[in-house]
């Protein structure tokens, strides 16, 4: 249990100096960086970083982890002197899909919610139709 909590505040802590760090860079590519979280292997050799950018940020996302790869040997320096374990994990870097998919679940969602609303509007305006027939006064 106490190795877990270990674990668990180091991904932490490499999560908050890795944002820092790569905020802090004159690397344009970085400016519409967010790190969204860290997952530290149990014995600490390995930090795979999950990362993501906005959708419409005018970098793409291969320029964006190639710029990433290039820092990484300079991020381990850092997470060295500022983590003070005896090894330092080594930094693997994945692009996070997560808010690519909920904007992909919204965009469903509002499909469905506009579908529904033509739906509603048919049934009504046949509604309105039936009762327009059934009220005319008859003829003599």
């Amino acid at each position: 249990m106490a190795q877990a909590r270990r674990v668990f505040k180091v991904a932490a802590k490499v999560r908050e100096i890795l944002a820092v760090e790569l905020l802090g860079r004159a690397e344009p590519r970085f400016s519409f960086l967010t790190i969204t979280s860290v997952v530290v292997s149990q014995d600490l050799m390995i930090a795979k970083v999950y990362w993501s950018a906005p959708s419409d940020a005018p970098v793409e996302r291969d320029d964006v982890l190639e710029a990433i790869e290039d820092h990484t040997p300079s991020l381990r320096r850092v997470l060295a002197k500022k983590l003070g374990l005896r090894a330092v994990p080594n930094l693997k870097f994945f692009f996070d899909e997560t808010m690519d998919k909920v904007e992909e679940v919204e965009r469903l969602f509002q499909r469905v919610r506009e579908e529904e609303r033509m739906r509603n509007k048919e049934a009504s305006d046949a509604l309105d139709l039936k009762e327009a027939v059934v009220t005319e006064p008859e003829k003599e």
